[in-house]
């Protein structure tokens, strides 16, 4: 449907719509948000994950020296 410009008459169809698809666009601004919260959430677990592994190959890496009792 095409409007002129400059056309103040909206049906109330059209309003309707609009509104219907501000509230779409609102929902996946939200839903963006969750998944972008959810996706740092996940970036730091895997990098806590990563250090803890790094930090246990150093300490395999490390000479281990054993006394030895006679």
């Amino acid at each position: 449907m095409r409007r002129e410009l400059g056309s103040n008459s909206v049906s109330k169809q059209e309003r309707l719509r609009f509104e219907s698809l501000a509230i779409l666009l609102e929902a996946q601004h939200d839903n963006a948000d969750a998944r972008m919260r959810h996706c740092r959430e996940a970036a730091g677990i895997l990098r806590q994950l990563i250090g803890r592994i790094e930090a246990a190959e150093r300490q395999a890496a490390r000479p281990r020296f054993v006394s030895q009792v006679i």
